[in-house]
């Protein structure tokens, strides 16, 4: 004697609901009724932890030409917040207190008719290569690198 899984009939209340095919596969209802709730779940935490991290520790460094309006210790706040977050254990990717150096050593640097290049991280990077910069600003070329990692991942 064999026993057969019945689905179960579902009456329709209106004529908008959609008859759904029932899941007789035990494999198949665990994958849709645990597995993919779990896998959404996960995804949704990840997702607003990578964008609060985004906004509180990597915005300042999207737009340099707005870094001339804002103050010394705002900006080494920001550094070091950076820095800190960046930082594990003993081992860190960069220094605040260098970063905001150089962060204002480029902001001098940048002539008001050649902003535009500095307006997002992607142009930033590019005139750091061009004019072979790397060198002179390591912790904003690694922040940089960072902040486009980032949002790579937080995209894909």
């Amino acid at each position: 004697m064999t026993l057969e899984l019945v689905p179960e009939k579902k009456t329709r209340q209106f004529l908008y609901e959609s008859v759904d095919e029932p899941i007789l596969d035990p494999q198949e209802k665990f994958k849709i009724d645990f597995f993919f709730v779990a896998l959404d779940t996960i995804h949704e935490a990840l997702q607003e932890r990578l964008l609060k991290a985004h906004s509180d520790y990597f915005s300042f460094l999207y737009d340099f030409t707005v870094l001339r309006n804002i103050n010394r210790e705002e900006i080494t706040k920001h550094c070091m917040d950076l820095h800190l977050y960046l930082t594990d254990g003993d081992k860190h990717d960069i220094n605040g207190l260098e970063l905001r150096d150089e962060i204002l050593a480029l902001i001098a640097l940048i002539p008001p008719d050649n902003a535009e290049n500095f307006s997002c991280p992607k142009q930033t990077l590019k005139y750091l290569k061009i004019h072979d910069l790397i060198g002179n600003f390591p912790n904003i070329y690694i922040s940089i690198r960072i902040l486009c990692r980032i949002v790579i991942c937080f995209s894909a």
